[in-house]
C-alpha cells in the first residue's frame, strides 16, 4: 500500500497529448490532497489492460487550485478525475469516500469527474458522503463504450448525476441510496425544533447552540449548526456542550451510516450515535473524535455499523468538551 497524504495534487498518469499505457494502480490510500486525488490519461482499447482497484480515496480534491472557472473561481472536482483521452481503463473494487471542496463554486466535490473517456469500466465501487454527485461528467464531454454497474453509492448530495447517462454511458445494475435522514440546519424546523442542547458543568450562562446562517461562510446552503461553549467548574463530571437530535426509529441488525463535517479551529469534541430498547433505556453507543484542523469544514470519520439487538430508536450528539471554544456543524446525513 502506498500512503499519499495532504499533497496539493495527487498522482497524475499521463496527459493529453501523451497518455500512458499499461498503468495498474492498486491498494493504495491517497487523503486530504487540495484537488484530485488521482489523474488519468491513459490509452488503450481493452478495459482490463489498465485497472485502477482497491484503493481508499478519503477527502480529496478540498481545497482546489485552479481558477478556470467563471470569474476566475475556483472549479468543482472529483476525487477520481479521468481526463480526456482515457481509454481501455477498469476502475473496480475502491472505496470513495468523504469530500467537500471549501473553496469551488458551490462548495462541491464529487466522488469520480470524467472527460471524454472511451472502452472504460466503473463497477463495484462503494462511493459515499460528497457535497456533490457520486459521479459526474464535465460539460461538452462524450462517453463511448462505458459501463458502469454493479456501485453502491452512498449518502452523496446527487447520486450518479444524469450527465452521465446523457453524455453516453450505460448505467445499469448500481444501487443508489439517498440518505434516509439529512439535516441542514437551513430552518428552525430542522433545528432546534426537537433537539435537546445542555451543557454540563457550566461557569456562567455564556453557553449557545444556534443556527449560524452567512450563506459564504457554512459548508452547504445558507446555515450550520454553531456550538459555542464556556468556562466548566472544576470537579464535575462531564463538563462540556452537548446538542442531541431527536429519536428515529431503527431495526436490530439494519446497518447504519453517520456522516458529517466540522470546522473545529482545534477544539476537542465527538459525533456518537445513542441507541435506544423500547423502554428508553440506551443500549448502546459508538463515538468518532472530530477531525482538528484549521478554521475549515472538514469531514469527520464516517460511522458504520449494525443495530444493536434490542435497539428501537436512535440519535445523534455532538459533545464540544473544549472549554470557552467555538465549533459549527453542517450537512449530517444518516441512512438506516
Amino acid at each position: 500500500m502506498v500512503p499519499l497524504f495532504r499533497t496539493a495534487r495527487g498522482a497524475t498518469i499521463g496527459y493529453t497529448d501523451h497518455p500512458c499505457a499499461h498503468v495498474a494502480i492498486r491498494g493504495s490510500t491517497f487523503q486530504g490532497c487540495r484537488t484530485n486525488a488521482i489523474i488519468t490519461s491513459i490509452a488503450g482499447h481493452d478495459p482490463s489492460v489498465n485497472v485502477i482497484e482497491r484503493n481508499l480515496l478519503v477527502f480529496n480534491h478540498r481545497y482546489g487550485i485552479f481558477p478556470l472557472c467563471s470569474g476566475g473561481a475556483i472549479c468543482n472536482g472529483g476525487q477520481l478525475l479521468l481526463a480526456k483521452v482515457t481509454s481501455g481503463l477498469t476502475v473496480r473494487n475502491n472505496t470513495i469516500r468523504d469530500s467537500a471542496c471549501i473553496n469551488c463554486v458551490n462548495k462541491m466535490a464529487a466522488g469520480i469527474e470524467r472527460d471524454t473517456l472511451t472502452h472504460v469500466r466503473i463497477e463495484d465501487n462503494f462511493i459515499y458522503n460528497h457535497s456533490s454527485a457520486a459521479m459526474d461528467v464535465n460539460p461538452s464531454n462524450t462517453l463511448s463504450d462505458v459501463m458502469i454497474t454493479r456501485n453502491t453509492i452512498l449518502m452523496n448530495t446527487v447520486g450518479i448525476d444524469s450527465s452521465v447517462a446523457a453524455s453516453g454511458a450505460t448505467v445499469t445494475a448500481n444501487t443508489v441510496v439517498p440518505s434516509t435522514e439529512s439535516t441542514n440546519f437551513e430552518s428552525s424546523s430542522e433545528f432546534p425544533t426537537a433537539w435537546t442542547v445542555w451543557h454540563n458543568c457550566a461557569a456562567d450562562s455564556n453557553w449557545s447552540a444556534a443556527r449560524y446562517c452567512v450563506a459564504n461562510d457554512v459548508l452547504n446552503g445558507s446555515c450550520a449548526l454553531r456550538m459555542q461553549s464556556t468556562g466548566v467548574r472544576s470537579g464535575c463530571d462531564w463538563p462540556g456542550l452537548y446538542v442531541r437530535s431527536p429519536s428515529r426509529p431503527v431495526r436490530s441488525g439494519d446497518r447504519i451510516y453517520i456522516a458529517n463535517f466540522t470546522r473545529s479551529g482545534g477544539a476537542t469534541g465527538t459525533t456518537s450515535v445513542h441507541f435506544f430498547d423500547a423502554s428508553g433505556a440506551e443500549i448502546g453507543t459508538h463515538f468518532v473524535n472530530w477531525v482538528k484542523r484549521a478554521w475549515l469544514f472538514w469531514p469527520n470519520p464516517s460511522i458504520e455499523l449494525a443495530v444493536p439487538s434490542g435497539a428501537t430508536s436512535v440519535r445523534v450528539r455532538y459533545s464540544l468538551t473544549s472549554p470557552h471554544a467555538m465549533v459549527d456543524q453542517d450537512l449530517l446525513r444518516a441512512v438506516r
